[in-house]
């Protein structure tokens, strides 16, 4: 049986981690990573860096309408 890890964000699970024969794989669960579906890994720590990297340059979090950016 192969070794799987998952990654969260904002307290979702967005993508599965897969050891694979030369490292370690990603399967995207959430559409915002479907570019960095099944690529290649050295370890789980890159693949996390890289897929969190992604979603905060991609698909930056907006506040509702409404609320002011200002404290």
């Amino acid at each position: 049986m192969r070794t799987s890890l998952p990654i969260s964000a904002a307290g979702s699970v967005v993508a599965l981690l897969q050891r694979g024969d030369q490292g370690w794989f990603l399967i995207a669960l959430d559409g915002r990573l479907s570019d960095l579906d099944r690529q290649d890994f050295a370890t789980p720590e890159a693949a996390e860096r890289i897929a969190r990297l992604h979603l905060a340059v991609n698909h930056p979090t907006v506040p509702p309408l409404g609320t002011s950016l200002r404290h």
